[in-house]
């Protein structure tokens, strides 16, 4: 497992500008898609649903099981699991700014395990998203349950200042929330500060 910082910038977006950022995106990139650049498959993917199930234990740590469903050239593809850790929200960064443990898990009875040593669940969502790589960038076309649709912005900040302008969105407002605090209408979503 690796600590990571993560950086993005998520936009709330009509469901026009989605329609509009999904051909526009896809017309300027070709066949290379986050998880082939991040998590090196080798299949295109078009698109994926992600269902999110989040853990509490006593302490108020937070953990996500992420299960990733892609459709792509091939068809049905296997699921892959992750189950990842946020902490220490920067901010002061102009985006979204968190550190990142992550690890991709084995098929399994990983829910069982983390009921066995005190997490509960707490919510569980389901989002679609269609992603792709743009100036050095993972961007995220996402539709939440609620049919709300953002964009998502992943990298250096200069490069995300970047993506940002050049597709035109500079003028709407960055959301620093998580999708689980934006669901949930909360500025908190449950992470436990690390000291």
């Amino acid at each position: 497992m690796s600590e990571k910082i993560e950086t993005e910038a998520k936009i709330k977006i009509t469901s026009e500008e989605y329609n509009s950022l999904s051909v526009d995106l896809s017309n300027k990139i070709s066949k290379v898609l986050r998880e082939s650049l991040l998590r090196d498959y080798t299949d295109v993917f078009k698109e994926l649903s992600q269902t999110n199930i989040f853990y509490k234990n006593a302490e108020n740590i937070l953990l996500r099981m992420r299960i990733e469903q892609r459709t792509g050239m091939c068809g049905y593809q296997k699921p892959n699991i992750y189950l990842t850790h946020k902490t220490n929200p920067n901010e002061n960064s102009v985006y979204k700014s968190v550190n990142e443990d992550e690890i991709e898990v084995a098929e399994g009875d990983l829910e069982n395990l983390l009921k066995s040593i005190g997490f509960e669940e707490q919510v569980r969502y389901q989002k679609k998203r269609t992603n792709f790589i743009y100036n050095e960038c993972a961007v995220s076309l996402d539709i939440l349950p609620n049919d709300k649709r953002y964009i998502e912005i992943e990298g250096e900040e200069k490069n995300i200042s970047e993506v940002i302008q050049r597709l035109g969105l500079q003028n709407k407002p960055i959301e620093k929330r998580s999708y689980l605090e934006i669901l949930r209408g909360t500025k908190d979503g449950g992470r436990k500060k690390r000291s």
